[in-house]
């Protein structure tokens, strides 16, 4: 069984509320036919019911029944099973979801996709390649981050940039990623794209 929504929560103390009734114990017995209990609030399809010292709230549309706790003011709500002389427990009806559809990628055109890693492996080993050389010529180090081409984060004096004016989004929509030193070129930096799926696997393309 599912965990009760927070909305089913909010609409069973909003219920509560409308009924004006307690939980410590049931309401009186009518004396006469006059006195007969109203019908039991509802709200849409979500319909207060007591039984006994408990108030109930159950959803008409799909059988489920939850009991109403109240507790400092907190209105929560758990759900209520059958029992039987075995003292097995039965769910009551449920809404049973159905099943995922297993999401698979549209195939790329081939054309498209050759293009796509062609552009990358342009983008970290040429163009951004003489981008960072140049930073690092002028300012004397290589830079902590790409960004830092585009805008002298650092408010160094000797940054005369901006050093790049290509965008730093690779073509599958990621950011390229840099770390200076660089774990596959220690000696200077490591660029990359994630590739087609967004995250750091085999399809990465660098400058290694």
């Amino acid at each position: 069984m599912k965990r009760t929504p927070f909305y089913l929560m909010a609409l069973a103390g909003a219920v509560s509320l409308l009924a004006n009734d307690s939980i410590d114990g049931p309401p009186p017995a009518a004396e006469t036919a006059a006195e007969a209990p109203a019908p039991q609030p509802h709200i849409g399809r979500f319909q207060l019911s007591e039984a006994g010292n408990f108030q109930l709230v159950i959803d008409t549309a799909t059988g489920r029944v939850w009991q109403v706790n109240r507790k400092m003011g907190e209105v929560t709500m758990s759900p209520v099973h059958y029992e039987h002389a075995d003292e097995a427990k039965t769910p009551l009806p449920d809404y049973t979801p159905p099943p995922k559809q297993k999401w698979s990628p549209v195939p790329l055109d081939p054309e498209v996709e050759a293009e796509r890693q062609a552009t990358a492996q342009k983008f970290v080993n040429e163009t951004i390649h003489a981008s960072i050389m140049t930073y690092a010529t002028q300012v004397g180090q290589f830079p902590g981050s790409l960004a830092q081409l585009a805008t002298n984060l650092g408010r160094s004096p000797r940054w005369q940039g901006p050093y790049i004016n290509e965008t730093l989004i690779d073509p599958w929509g990621n950011r390229y990623q840099y770390v200076f030193p660089g774990v596959n070129n220690p000696d200077t930096y490591d660029v990359w794209s994630l590739g087609p799926d967004g995250v750091m696997s085999t399809d990465d393309i660098g400058n290694w």
